[in-house]
Order: C-alpha cells, then sequence, then structure tokens
C-alpha cells in the first residue's frame, strides 16, 4: 500500500486542508468554485434527470417517516414521557427532514468521490467537533460551516475505513462564536395582561403589520400578534455520553446510509433533545399557562424556527389547533415541493390563494390570501410605470453550497449552482455591451453571505462583474423593483409575485433543473409565450436587447397583462380572505357582523332609483371575488368599469388633511371609490347610497371596517340623530333637482344636508363647472349627453344641473354657508391627476392633456383645449373655465 504522501490525489471536504502544489478531489464542486488557485479536478453532478431528483426525494422522505418513529419513542424513554406523535412529528420533523438531506448529500458524494486507495486525507480533531443547540443552529453548522463537513467526514472514516491517518487540531470558529453566546430565559409576551382573552395567537408571521394590528382591534385582542425571537438558550459544557449512545444506536435493518447517519447523532444531535429539553420544555409549557382561551396558533416561522415549532409542539399537546399560512412564496409549483410534508403535521394549511386537490388528502387545505407585507392584494394599489425610468435591475439568489432539500426550488444551490451560473454566462454574453453598463447587479447582502457557504459568482461572471453596477442595498427589494424600468429575475422565489401584484415589468428565468409540478405547467406556456418567462437566455438576452427602448408597451400590452393576472388570480387572494376565515373560526355570524361593515337596509323602499345599469351586477361580483381591480382596469375598455374601479378616483380626497378622531357623512357612495379611504383616514363614517345594488357593492368591497356603515335609501327620507364632522357630496349635488321635491329642490337638499353638520364642521363638493372648457371645445354635458347643453343653461330640463363658480357660490351664501375655498381638479374630479387653487393657479409652464377625454361617448373636438388653457391662464381666466369644482364649505 502506497504512503500518504505517495497517492496521486488529496481528499478534501472542505477547503481548510488544502494545499499548495498538490492535486485535490473535493468533496464539492463549491470548494473548486471558491478556490480557482488551488488544482482542484471538478466532479460531475450527482443528479443530472428529473427521474435523479425525484428519487432523492422519496428516499429522504422514507429515512424521515422511519427515523420519526424511532426518535420519538426513544425519546419518550430517555425523558420518561408519553408524548404523542403530533407532539414530537412538531418537534422536529421538517429539521430533522434538513439534517436528514443535508447528511446524505453529503454521504453521497463522499461515497461517490472518495478513494481510500489513491487519495491521501486530514481529519479534523474531535476535539473541534460542535454540538447544535437547536435544530435551527444544527442546520446553519452542517449548510454553512466548513467545519461542519469535516466533522462529517471525520465521522464517515471512521466508521467505515478507521486506518491511522494524520489528525489536525483546527480551531472550529463557529463551534467558538456560539461558545461566547450566554445563558437567557426572559418572557416570550410583551403584554402578559391581555393574554387570557386571546384565542387565536399569530406567532412567527411575516404579515402586513397594519393588517394585523387591525384584526386585534376588531376583536378587542381575542386575535393576537406578536414577533417571535427565541427567548431561551442554554450553552452545554457536558454532553449526556450515556442518553446520547441509546439514542443513536443502530438496529438490524439499517443500511449503510442508515449506520452513517445514526453515528453523527452522537455528536450532532442538538441538546434540546436531550441535555437542555427538560429545561426547554418546561420553559416553553410555563408560557403556555398565560393563555387559558387559546384555540387556534396561526404562525410559518414555526418551519425555520425550531424553538416556535417546541412551543407549538406544547401547545398542541394541548389541545391547541395550529393553522400554518403559507410563506410569501408559491412552493407547490415546483417538484418536490415541501407542501405535502407541512400538510401531514399541521391541523389546516392556508394557502396564499390556490388550491389542489391532490393536496387536499387530510381535509385541511383551505384556499385563503396573503397578509404579506407588499404582498397582500387588498392594499396594493395600481402602480402606473412612468417612462422616464431608465435602469435595469437584475436580481439573483445566493447559489447555497448545501442543499437543505430536493425541492427543485433549490435549482440553484448545491452542485447545481454550475448549471445557474452557466445560464447567467450565457444571458450575458450576448447583451450588447451598452446594455450592461445600465444593468444594476443585485444579490444578497455581503455581511449575509458572508455568514453563508455559497457559490461565488465570480468563477463564471467576473468578466461582467467588473462592468456592472453592483446594488448597494439601500433599498429593500421592492423600492429597488419599482424604481426600475425592467426587473429580470434569475430565479424563482418570491420576487416576481411582488413585481407582478405592483405591475413591474418582468422577466424570469427558467433554469433546465428548475423542474415545475405539473398543475402550472400550461400557466408557465403561457408566460413563455408572451415574453415573461425564459427558458434559453440567449432569446432572453435578444430580447431585452431589442426592446429596452420599449418594455412599458410590451409589458402594458394587452397579451402580457392578461398572463399576468391569469397567473396572480390562481395563485393569490387579499389579505380580507384570510381575516374572514380567522374571524369564523372565533365568531358566530351574528358577533362577526360587529367587528365589520353594517349594511343597514332600514330606510330602502325596494326600488333602485340610480344605476348604470346590468354592468353593477358584475361590478357586484368583481368585489365579492377580488380585493385589488388593477388587472381588471388593464382589460376593459367599459367606463364604468373604470371609472367605478380605478384607484385614480381617490386622488381627489386622499391628500385631505381629515381629523382621524372625527366622523364623515358620505352622500352618494356610488360603488364605494372612496368609502375605504375614509374608513382608514376617520373614526367614524356612515354611507347613504339610493340603490340597494350600489351599497351591495361597497359592502362586499369594503367589508372590514368596524367604523363603517352603509345605508341604502334617500337621504331625504333618513334622519340622523348625530351631527358630522365631515360630509362629502362627490357627484351628487347636480341631482338633487331629480330626487328632492320643492320648488327649490337644490336650496332644500342643502338646508337638509346643513342641518346634519357640526357647527365646526365642513362640507367637501366635487361637482362638475358648468361652463368647463371641454364643453366649449365639443364634449357633450355629462349628465345629459347634449353639446353646449350647460353653456345654454339646461332650456331643456334643469332636474340634473351644474352650475358656474359665481352661481354655485351665491348658492352656498344662501344656505348661511359663508366660507368657500375652491379647488380645481383637472382634467376633472372624476379622475384626477393634479389639483390646484386659488392660491395655487396653474401657470404657463404646466401640462394640460390636449383636451379632456370623454370616455362614456363620443365627443367633438372644436380647438385645442391646451393651447386655449395657455390664453385662459395668461388673462387669469381659469378658475372660471376649470372643468371642475371641488369645493370646502363651513358655516
Amino acid at each position: 500500500m502506497k504512503l500518504q504522501e505517495e497517492l496521486p490525489y488529496k481528499f478534501v471536504a472542505s477547503s481548510l486542508f488544502l494545499e499548495d502544489n498538490k492535486n485535490h478531489i473535493a468533496l464539492d464542486n463549491y470548494i473548486k468554485i471558491n478556490n480557482p488557485n488551488f488544482n482542484i479536478k471538478l466532479n460531475p453532478i450527482l443528479r443530472k434527470t428529473k427521474k435523479d431528483w425525484i428519487k432523492s426525494e422519496s428516499y429522504i422522505n422514507k429515512k424521515t417517516e422511519q427515523y420519526t418513529k424511532i426518535i420519538s419513542q426513544r425519546l419518550n424513554t430517555i425523558h420518561e414521557k408519553n408524548y404523542s406523535d403530533k407532539y414530537w412529528s412538531q418537534f422536529f420533523y421538517i429539521g430533522l427532514k434538513r439534517y436528514i438531506t443535508l447528511v446524505y448529500e453529503f454521504f453521497s458524494q463522499v461515497e461517490s468521490r472518495f478513494d481510500i486507495n489513491n487519495q491521501s486525507i486530514t481529519l479534523l480533531s474531535k476535539d473541534n467537533f460542535y454540538t447544535p443547540f437547536d435544530l435551527e443552529d444544527l442546520r446553519d453548522y452542517l449548510s454553512n460551516s466548513e467545519f461542519a463537513q469535516e466533522q462529517l467526514f471525520h465521522v464517515y472514516y471512521e466508521l467505515f475505513h478507521n486506518k491511522t491517518q494524520s489528525i489536525v487540531e483546527f480551531e472550529n470558529e463557529y463551534k467558538i462564536s456560539r461558545s461566547k453566546f450566554k445563558n437567557y430565559s426572559e418572557s416570550m409576551f410583551l403584554q402578559n395582561k391581555i393574554l387570557e382573552k386571546v384565542e387565536i395567537l399569530i406567532f412567527g408571521v411575516a404579515s402586513d403589520k397594519n393588517s394585523l394590528k387591525q384584526l386585534m382591534n376588531i376583536t378587542n385582542n381575542k386575535v393576537f400578534h406578536q414577533e417571535f425571537t427565541s427567548h431561551f438558550y442554554e450553552n452545554i459544557i457536558k454532553l449526556d455520553k450515556k442518553n446520547r449512545l441509546f439514542l443513536s444506536s443502530k438496529i438490524d435493518c439499517f443500511d449503510k446510509f442508515d449506520l452513517f447517519f445514526w453515528k453523527t447523532l452522537e455528536t450532532l444531535c442538538p441538546t434540546v433533545f436531550l441535555e437542555s429539553f427538560k429545561n426547554i420544555n418546561n420553559y416553553y409549557t410555563s408560557h403556555i399557562k398565560m393563555l387559558k382561551n387559546l384555540k387556534y396558533i396561526v404562525s410559518e416561522q414555526w418551519i425555520s424556527q425550531h424553538q416556535l415549532s417546541i412551543f407549538i409542539a406544547c401547545l398542541r399537546e394541548k389541545g391547541v389547533k395550529l393553522l400554518c399560512n403559507e410563506h410569501n412564496g408559491l412552493q407547490h409549483i415546483f417538484l418536490n415541493n415541501s407542501v405535502n410534508s407541512f400538510i401531514n403535521i399541521v391541523d389546516l394549511y392556508l394557502t396564499q390563494g390556490w388550491y389542489e386537490e391532490k393536496y387536499n388528502k387530510n381535509n385541511n387545505l383551505i384556499s385563503t390570501g396573503i397578509m404579506h407585507e407588499g404582498y397582500d392584494r387588498s392594499n396594493i394599489k395600481l402602480n402606473y410605470i412612468h417612462s422616464n425610468l431608465k435602469k435595469i435591475l437584475y436580481m439573483t439568489a445566493p447559489a447555497y453550497a448545501k442543499k437543505t432539500n430536493f425541492n427543485s426550488i433549490n435549482f440553484c444551490t448545491g452542485e447545481d449552482s454550475k448549471y445557474y451560473f452557466t445560464f447567467q454566462k450565457r444571458f450575458f454574453d450576448h447583451l450588447s455591451s451598452n446594455l450592461i453598463k445600465n444593468i444594476t447587479y443585485r444579490t444578497a447582502p455581503i455581511f449575509l453571505t458572508k455568514k453563508w457557504l455559497v457559490s461565488n459568482p465570480k468563477y463564471f461572471l467576473k468578466q461582467y462583474l467588473n462592468n456592472l453596477e453592483i446594488d448597494n442595498h439601500k433599498k429593500n427589494g421592492l423600492e429597488a423593483m419599482l424604481d426600475s424600468k425592467l426587473v429580470i429575475l434569475d430565479y424563482i422565489g418570491s420576487a416576481y409575485i411582488q413585481s407582478f401584484l405592483h405591475n413591474i415589468p418582468t422577466i424570469i428565468f427558467l433554469h433546465e433543473n428548475c423542474y415545475l409540478d405539473e398543475c402550472v405547467n400550461d400557466l408557465f406556456k403561457e408566460m413563455i409565450s408572451v415574453g415573461i418567462v425564459y427558458t434559453d437566455p440567449i432569446i432572453a438576452a435578444d430580447f431585452v436587447n431589442n426592446n429596452e427602448n420599449s418594455i412599458q408597451e410590451w409589458w402594458l400590452s394587452k397579451e402580457v397583462q392578461k398572463v399576468k393576472n391569469k397567473f396572480l388570480n390562481y395563485g393569490i387572494q387579499g389579505g380580507n380572505v384570510l381575516r374572514d376565515n380567522l374571524l369564523s373560526f372565533i365568531t358566530t355570524k351574528k358577533e362577526k357582523e360587529n367587528y365589520l361593515t353594517k349594511l343597514n337596509l332600514e330606510y330602502y323602499k325596494g326600488s333602485d332609483l340610480y344605476s348604470d345599469g346590468d354592468i353593477e351586477n358584475d361590478i357586484l361580483e368583481i368585489v365579492k371575488r377580488n380585493n385589488t381591480f388593477a388587472d381588471i382596469i388593464d382589460g376593459t375598455d367599459n367606463w364604468a368599469l373604470f371609472y367605478h374601479l380605478t384607484p385614480m378616483r381617490e386622488n381627489l380626497l386622499s391628500w385631505y388633511d381629515f381629523n382621524q378622531e372625527s366622523s364623515l357623512l358620505e352622500i352618494g357612495g356610488g360603488c364605494g371609490a372612496f368609502s375605504g379611504m375614509f374608513a382608514k383616514k376617520l373614526s367614524k363614517v356612515k354611507v347613504v347610497e339610493l340603490s340597494k345594488r350600489r351599497a351591495e357593492i361597497i359592502y362586499n368591497r369594503h367589508n372590514n371596517y368596524k367604523n363603517l356603515e352603509i345605508i341604502a335609501g334617500n337621504l331625504n327620507d333618513i334622519s340622523f340623530e348625530e351631527k358630522f364632522d365631515y360630509i362629502t357630496l362627490i357627484g351628487v349635488l347636480e341631482y338633487a333637482g331629480k330626487f328632492t321635491e320643492g320648488s327649490s329642490p337644490f336650496k332644500t337638499f342643502l338646508e337638509n344636508i346643513k342641518s346634519y353638520l357640526n357647527p365646526n364642521g365642513k362640507i367637501l363638493i366635487a361637482i362638475e363647472n358648468k361652463f368647463g372648457l371641454k364643453y366649449w371645445a365639443g364634449a357633450p354635458e355629462d349628465h345629459t349627453s347634449i353639446i353646449f347643453d350647460s353653456i345654454d343653461d339646461y332650456p331643456n330640463s334643469k332636474e340634473i344641473q351644474t352650475f358656474g363658480k359665481e352661481e354655485i357660490s351665491q348658492l352656498l351664501k344662501e344656505i348661511g354657508f359663508t366660507n368657500t375655498n375652491f379647488y380645481y381638479p383637472m382634467p376633472d374630479y372624476k379622475v384626477p391627476k393634479v389639483i390646484y387653487s386659488d392660491d395655487y393657479l396653474p401657470t404657463l409652464e404646466d401640462f394640460f392633456d390636449t383636451y379632456s377625454p370623454n370616455f362614456d361617448q363620443e365627443r367633438h373636438v372644436l380647438f385645442d383645449e391646451k393651447k386655449a388653457y395657455k390664453n385662459i391662464i395668461k388673462n387669469k381666466q381659469f378658475p372660471f373655465f376649470a372643468n371642475s369644482f371641488l369645493i370646502e364649505v363651513t358655516l
């Protein structure tokens, strides 16, 4: 047998024992990628086909089930407990599966690459072995520490070869850093006094804090949210060798991998399983006593935070049910996804909006919604893309050196990073040099990647990274995307969902080994067909080269928007759906009504006196099914749909400084364009709407506000006991002649409204100007559809009419309103883009549309309104010719 120094290669499990002037065989290809100056042979990839991925995942699932039963039984014996399978599954199943995967990947690599007869080795001393505290610590150690690879190799070598080799004392940096941690134990809850009434605890959920705060408020803290951080730690000095040997003892049916894995447990089994179990279990059990009425816990972070999983295990042993809300990525779309693993453990799995029957074998899959900040469809306004954005943002994922599962979402990790970087390189190879200079390259922040074991992209992309602008991470991911004219995502994570929701032009790379689940194949084929998704880097580069200056036109095309929105509608619903589901768990139908918006039909007389026709039936169904309407607005030419659903309507008053502690009466709520905004801005809002169907639209559109009541009926038939701080008449006053009796209906109507106003209250009136320039230029009157009808002072009928500035000012003075402030929304109050006032009138430099469009009817264009406005402004006549008024009125 040859001596160590005579062998042709040295085998290394990490970069720790690389030597100059030696030929190396490396356990893992990241060692070659990160150490290009050493002579290291690049290994062939272990899994080359889809079948290989499926085979590996199947093996891991089989082992996890087998090991879970054995470990559960042995831990019950060690700790003299009789905990249920549910308890132990919650305690460690997901973390154990990651542990098995990491060890199996190591085992597969060393089995295929280590040859004791031709490779010399160096072993890490056992004194440098590290024993983790919990499964989170274990995952971090095995994934991000090269010492962990050497520790595994020592165990492997000693178990299967056990020949004398050189042992090296090498300070384990990971072990040293953890040894500095001090023992601590502190209270988990910040507000102990209210815990007794909590029925649903939202713990470890990365959700929009405003949505959660609102949910807490409307339920008087029956639903309670708090951030989770680990509150317990013990630095164990002396391991319990006796129980570790018992836990890791082999059984007869073990195969070679089994022998290796169970041997690793002697030193790698976290101390929370053994030495710290009693203390940590008692610690979390003591906190359960505070939660006397708890029925459900909602969490997603238990999947990655082991101590949270331990706490939930203690809760579930007491009968509390676990509702696992889906994280902000759509995991189920990938081959070998982890959804089934989660579903088999939890009581209910709450998806972001999708539903697939094959995942509902346990009848515990519910399609709900998402409340993550920046993802909730109910809170996202349509982002209008600005043509002056210049930069292209290229977002890339860190190529982790180790795989924690065989889910194809991890296509860029481990040895497969070679495919990932090759795709990137081919893309940049075919981009024009001028375009490359316009790209900002964004990956994970350096302060994070320094802590991780990742493959360095410079090995493949050095020539391009020197020319690209590297993102400095002064903005978060969404902010960076919103500042870019195009986002290029070279992975399918969660960023593409955010970019889709915010309507940011986006293209996505679908790599050859990123295998998708069959349930989304057709959706991705459609995204490929319209140029959103690319499987070929050269075709992707050609698209960007050829369309750099027309990205906005491509993205906003009907074909692209239709496909993008189809994908969102398949996978994502708003947080209101999730909220309603949570409320249903703890309330009766009647109790739930007390938490939410009220619909009052007491004054409705059986017929709708005003309507836009059957389209309102469509609008009602739309607001029942959707929380955001961007896709519907983009895909329609129907004026009524656009007018009632566009967020541009809110521009009229979104800037107005309402007193948050005040009350508001909205007269003529329409289809609720303003009602939700008012409910957010004020403490109490009542909406009066003539039409029952429209009142139902408002209710279904804004049914999550405890401070909002919608009343169907004619204002003249309703009597309010209270007075209001604000009253709004948005597109309402002009109809007073039709719905108010008497010889002076407009005056009578305003006097009635005045009686409901507090002494220091304000009325806000939005109405067309009868002398608006658009009417002079050929636009038909908005209500009668007759050209010049308002300018002629409505010769045929005065039931519906608007007013000039002097005319309406005089009418308001007659009622007793002495103070009026005029604002001038342009192009009109319906879809305002800019609002002027008497204190800030437009200048000659201000931009105006060439003419004011009539979306609902044809119009003539008799002259150039832009030129006319400039002449009007020069002669200081703008207030007389403004198309609309917004009037603030006080007594």
